[in-house]
């Protein structure tokens, strides 16, 4: 077994940068993961419903917003953060 060691998350994420935004348009299987995601995200949270913490900084913190949601983000990655801060303004 390896040891676990949280540079390593850091770092893949760092370097995937806006490969993590783009991986839900990447090919149909993407797709369909990205409208179950959405239709059960629609089932539970009501528009309006008030805040959310969305861990992992993505594409659904758009989805959130547009459900009236109030989002806050938190990621292991500062190019994420800064990729999420870009992508929702």
């Amino acid at each position: 077994a390896f040891p676990y060691d949280p540079s390593l998350v850091v770092d893949y994420f760092d370097e995937l940068a806006e490969g993590e935004w783009d991986r839900l348009e990447r090919d149909p299987e993407a797709e369909v993961n990205f409208a179950l995601h959405l239709y059960y995200l629609r089932c539970y949270i009501q528009p309006g419903e008030g805040g959310v913490l969305e861990v992992g900084a993505g594409r659904f913190t758009v989805e959130l917003a547009r459900l009236g949601c109030s989002v806050l983000v938190a990621d292991v990655s500062s190019v994420q953060l800064d990729l999420n801060r870009q992508k929702v303004e």
